[in-house]
């Protein structure tokens, strides 16, 4: 079974990071208002994904980008930030 690691943005440009083995159905969970830290946010935009072979590769992936997240390792990884770019 293929698990994603997946991040997700709303028009505030608030970031959710996640993992899921059913990302058509866990972007709607979060867009009808069904996942706790998303509801009453907007609607949510897949702007990242990436695929594991097994739920954990997925689990530690999330936590890497989790333990990133708000800085530019974050960005680079999820390729919001060119990794050439002058710091």
């Amino acid at each position: 079974m293929i698990y994603s690691v997946y991040v997700i943005k709303n028009q505030d440009s608030k970031l959710y990071i996640g993992q899921t083995n059913n990302i058509k159905r866990r972007l709607n969970t979060h867009n009808i208002g069904k996942s706790f830290y998303t509801k009453n946010k907007g609607y949510w935009e897949l702007i990242f994904k990436k695929d594991f072979e097994n739920r954990q590769g997925a689990v530690e992936f999330e936590r890497l980008l989790k333990k990133q997240k708000g800085g530019n390792g974050f960005k680079k990884m999820i390729g919001l930030l060119d990794s050439s770019a002058p710091r």
